[in-house]
């Protein structure tokens, strides 16, 4: 039977064990929330030998039938809710860790732009420099061209002085 006591300021009465009487209330489903007064030797004990009176009249049949479906439904409706808020705890914590590797990307993200913008510059230097060998290598050719030209010059003139 489920119980719970409530002390109230009224004197102290004794059972005959010398243990104090004590004001309980029943959770039990053919006494819901009936209230009785019981030595707290006589949970362990037979009834007869220690103190035990209803303190309120028995409820109607009606309310015996009804009480039980009702408190069955109630604990059923605290374990939903019991569940519920087990389920919302844990999408929390699911959340709050999504949201924890969503700032960890976005500071990667941060990282991999700045490093962008480095191989981006790296790119401009190298195209640069890609410019300038072209320039120098077409030079290169311009003045090997008239280097052969003047050699080719040079053998001609031979022959035409000759």
């Amino acid at each position: 039977m489920s119980e719970s006591s409530t002390d109230s300021n009224c004197s102290r009465r004794y059972c005959k064990c010398r243990s104090e009487i004590k004001h309980w209330t029943s959770w039990t489903d053919l006494n819901p929330r009936r209230r009785f007064e019981a030595c707290c030797n006589n949970r362990n004990s037979k009834r007869g030998l220690h103190f035990f009176a209803w303190v309120e009249n028995e409820r109607c049949p009606r309310g015996k039938e009804i009480l039980p479906g009702l408190l069955r439904r109630l604990r059923g409706m605290e374990d939903e809710l019991r569940a519920t808020t087990e389920n919302f705890r844990l999408m929390e914590e699911e959340k709050n860790k999504l949201e924890q590797k969503l700032r960890e990307e976005e500071e990667e993200i941060k990282i991999l732009k700045k490093q962008n913008l480095g191989i981006g510059q790296q790119v401009v230097v190298l195209k640069g420099e890609i410019l300038s060998y072209q320039l120098r290598q077409r030079w290169f050719r311009v003045v090997v061209l008239l280097c052969f030209m003047i050699v080719i010059l040079f053998i001609n003139m031979d022959d035409l002085v000759v």
